[in-house]
């Protein structure tokens, strides 16, 4: 029985425990790394930790010295849990006191260095769960259960999590610490040793007197004389006292750990930065948040352009203002989605509705609204939607619906009720590759009226293979296209990424050029106005837009198009994201991204 239980814990234990470990850990640092970056190669390295930890435990441990004892379950096995039960508890200090090096290291190398500890304690589970194991069970273990089992029970706890946050308003990482050193303890195969391990355990001496006849026969063997035998048998192994002392210390030092964290200092599981950051910095936060798409944070800084207010979600800036200009965009290029309403139409709309996708602060928004637009807003993340309506003044919307915008459109949103779709949905160097395929557009283009439009922001390399995917797509789609690029200061290196937005749509697209009534209605401030008045120098000409997209292939090669069944544009975005994350860098200091 106790075999088949050690069976079953490493094969239900080791992708929980790990799923649990990479997801806790991923969220940890993703405020200094992004959560894409840091997710690329998690799963490569976990899955060489727990493959080494189950081969060493196979080839090095020794045979079992305890009487009755199965498998090759030995004391360095409970010491390894208890270990990995440490580091998970210690994972917080180590991985912040890591942080700083985040700009030696980069996006590339600093997460799996700074994950680490992860690492160290993946291997611990993997060399313990591994006793009792025989070569081919760990062989099927350890690489094909672990890479299918962690990526379910991920999305499950992620499940669990999202209820939980939504329900009790409760962190499920206090649960996550707590449940872990648990399992170790009482799952992992450690009671029986720390049981049996008792430093004084007496020596049970059991006398067992021969009968009478087979006593004479004793005798006679032995030359007359009788004898009485005994049988020893001892409980106590070879493990010595100090281990086992040391192996509650260490559980006890973890549960210590998770509660004290929880309580302040360091977070624990869900971000990496300290929730003290006013007391130690020049940056005023106004606000932050956990939420289910990163860590929200809303904060200024006085000491830039007469004071910027800014919205960051994990390693990205979602928006800002200038405080002390009128709350003008910090971002000129966040007015282009609002320039659609300049397109001319055949029949003008008394008033025109607007689905706004990914809101961002709100820039959009907020412009649209004072021109009598009906807008109705989908947005991903509660807490986004929050604080752009707290501190960035934007309007809730005729409409708001907190999901996912893919979901929106395909069963939400009824045919042709938009005379605008404003697309923006980029966060982290990347987008969400499920709202750019084909069948995305195509459910855009159905909720659209017939002469509606498309604006779409974009941010990539301009001859970029990600760039060259998207106009692709949008060309399958739409036969209109245009775009719109804001240009780059002198110097900028043309491998750089930058904001291109596009409008398509069914029918042809002309814009007509700005009043002096648009300009007095313009918001307070000179960056709207500056924007439109130049914003016809910043399309791309049909030709750049058609440089975009290769005119020869090789043969055999089709062109890419994005499609739901094979949507390649999350592996064409780790360069993106890679640029992005360097270009954070440049605008705000480490300081900012360790500490606010």
């Amino acid at each position: 029985m106790t075999s088949v239980i050690r069976g079953l814990t490493s094969v239900v234990g080791l992708p929980v425990t790990s799923a649990l470990l990479i997801k806790a850990t991923l969220r940890f640092i993703a405020p200094v790394y992004g959560n894409f970056l840091a997710s690329q190669h998690v799963l490569k390295f976990s899955g060489v930790a727990i493959g080494t930890g189950m081969a060493l435990s196979y080839f090095l441990t020794p045979k079992p010295t305890l009487p009755g004892a199965s498998g090759t379950f030995h004391w360095t096995h409970a010491w390894a849990l208890s270990l990995a039960a440490l580091l998970i508890g210690t994972d917080p200090f180590i991985m912040h006191a890591l942080f700083p090096m985040s700009q030696t290291w980069g996006p590339t190398t600093g997460p799996i260095l700074t994950m680490t500890p992860t690492f160290l304690a993946i291997f611990g589970i993997g060399y313990a769960l591994a006793g009792g194991m025989d070569l081919m069970a760990i062989v099927r273990v350890s690489f094909a259960f672990f890479f299918t089992g962690t990526s379910v029970i991920e999305l499950f706890m992620g499940a669990i999590e999202t209820y939980a946050r939504e329900k009790w308003n409760i962190r499920t990482c206090t649960f996550e610490g707590l449940i872990l050193p648990y399992l170790f303890k009482n799952f992992g195969g450690a009671p029986p040793v720390v049981a049996a391990a008792t430093p004084n355990a007496p020596v049970v001496v059991k006398e067992k007197k021969e009968d009478k006849n087979s006593g004479k026969a004793g005798a006679a063997a032995a030359g007359g004389k009788a004898t009485t035998a005994k049988t020893v048998t001892t409980l106590r192994p070879a493990a010595l006292g100090w281990k086992n002392y040391a192996h509650a210390v260490m559980l006890a030092l973890t549960i210590a750990t998770v509660f004290w964290t929880e309580q302040g200092g360091v977070r624990q599981c869900l971000v990496g930065v300290y929730p003290s950051a006013n007391a130690t910095s020049h940056y005023k936060v106004l606000d932050r948040a956990d939420s289910n798409t990163g860590y929200v944070t809303v904060f200024e800084d006085p000491t830039q352009f007469g004071g910027v207010r800014m919205m960051r979600c994990d390693h990205s800036v979602l928006g800002g203002v200038f405080t002390g200009h009128h709350n003008n965009s910090v971002y000129g290029s966040f007015y282009f989605l609002e320039f659609v309403r300049y397109i001319e139409r055949k029949k003008e709309v008394e008033r025109p509705r607007a689905l706004q996708i990914g809101l961002g602060i709100g820039v959009t928004a907020k412009t649209l609204s004072t021109h009598n637009v009906a807008i109705d807003i989908v947005e991903l993340d509660p807490k986004v939607y929050e604080f752009a309506k707290k501190y960035f003044d934007c309007p809730p919307g005729d409409n708001h619906y907190i999901g996912d915008g893919r979901h929106f459109l395909d069963f939400e949103a009824d045919d042709e009720t938009y005379d605008w779709v404003l697309h923006d949905v980029f966060t982290g160097g990347v987008v969400p590759g499920s709202l750019f395929s084909v069948e995305a557009l195509t459910s855009v283009k159905r909720v659209l009226k017939k002469d509606g439009v498309l604006a779409l922001n974009f941010v990539g390399q301009l001859n970029g293979t990600g760039t060259e995917a998207v106009v692709n797509t949008i060309k399958t789609v739409f036969p209109h296209l245009q775009a719109y690029h804001e240009k780059p200061p002198a110097g900028y290196p043309p491998e750089r990424i930058s904001n291109v937005v596009f409008f398509a749509s069914s029918a042809p697209i002309k814009f007509r050029p700005p009043t002096q009534q648009d300009f007095k209605e313009a918001p307070t401030g000179v960056m709207y106005s500056r924007m439109l008045e130049n914003f016809s120098s910043y399309r791309l000409k049909d030709e750049e837009v058609a440089g975009m997209i290769p005119t020869e292939l090789p043969e055999g090669v089709n062109r890419t198009v994005i499609r739901d069944g094979s949507n390649p544009l999350a592996g064409m975005q780790v360069g993106n994201a890679v640029i992005h994350w360097e270009i954070m860098r440049e605008l705000f200091p480490q300081e900012m991204w360790v500490e606010v």
